[in-house]
C-alpha cells in the first residue's frame, strides 16, 4: 500500500555469495529478497538498487553480482557502495536527486521533524543504548515514556527501557548502576539541546519475556 504512493524506492543488498552466482532464476536470492522483490516489481522503474558492502568482496565478484541483480528487474539504476568506508555514497545521492521530482515544501522550513517531543526523547534513549552496547544488546529494545511533564524550569522525563532477558537488563544498568547512568546522561543533554531547556530524566529498567513476539506486549508498548 506504502508503494504507491512512493516517488522513488531504494533498495539495499548485500553482495551474492560465490556459491550462488551460478544458480538460475531467484533461487540466489534470500527468500526475504524474493518477497521484496515481488512487492518492487510493479515500481522496479522507479527503484534504486544499491549493492553494499563492496569492500568486503573482489571487484570481479561485485560485478557479477551487479550483472545477476540486473536480470531480476528493469531497476532505474544499481548503485555499489560502501557504507561503512562511505566509497560511492556521493554518487548514491546525486542518483537519488536525479529521480526524485520537485515540489513545494510539505513542511515549515524551521520544521525539521514531524514526531513528537516524547517520541524524540524515547529515540535519543534508544540512540545511546546501541551506541554503547551495540555488541551486547540486540535490536529487540523498546523504550517506553512514562512520563513528560513540561515546566518551564525543568522538564521531567521518566522512561522504561523494556528487553526480553534478565542478561540484558544487568549489561544495560551495568557495575554499580554506571553503564544506566552514562546512557542518562548522553541521552539527557541531546534532549535538552532539542528542548532548549533544563532536563530531569528518570531511566528503568524491565525485563518482558520475548515481548517482541507477543500480541499483547506489542500493543501495551505501542506497536501496531
Amino acid at each position: 500500500e506504502t508503494l504507491r504512493d512512493t516517488d522513488l524506492n531504494l533498495w539495499i543488498v548485500e553482495p551474492l555469495p560465490e556459491s550462488s552466482l551460478q544458480k538460475k532464476e531467484l533461487s540466489f536470492l534470500h527468500l526475504e529478497d524474493q518477497e521484496i522483490l515481488k512487492l518492487l516489481s510493479a515500481k522496479a522503474k522507479r527503484t534504486v538498487l544499491v549493492l553494499n558492502k563492496i569492500d568486503t568482496i573482489p571487484q570481479e565478484q561485485a560485478l557479477v553480482s551487479i550483472e545477476k541483480l540486473a536480470e531480476l528487474a528493469n531497476f532505474a539504476e544499481i548503485v555499489p557502495v560502501s557504507a561503512l568506508k562511505s566509497t560511492n555514497v556521493e554518487h548514491l545521492i546525486e542518483t537519488l536527486k536525479k529521480y526524485l521530482p520537485v515540489h513545494p515544501f510539505y513542511f515549515e522550513t524551521h520544521q525539521v521533524t514531524d514526531a513528537s517531543e516524547r517520541f524524540l526523547a524515547s529515540e535519543f534513549v534508544r540512540e545511546e543504548l546501541f551506541l554503547r552496547l551495540q555488541q551486547e544488546i540486540p535490536y529487540s529494545v523498546a523504550v517506553i515514556v512514562e512520563q513528560f511533564e513540561d515546566d518551564p524550569k525543568c522538564i521531567k522525563i521518566a522512561c522504561t527501557i523494556c528487553v526480553e532477558r534478565d542478561s540484558q537488563k544487568g549489561i544495560i544498568i551495568g557495575k554499580k548502576g554506571e553503564m544506566l547512568k552514562t546512557i542518562g546522561t548522553a541521552a539527557r543533554k541531546k534532549i535538552e539541546r532539542l528542548l532548549g531547556n533544563k532536563v530531569h530524566l528518570a531511566l528503568h529498567v524491565k525485563v518482558l519475556k520475548q515481548w517482541s513476539n507477543n500480541a499483547h506486549h506489542l500493543r501495551s508498548l505501542g506497536f501496531n
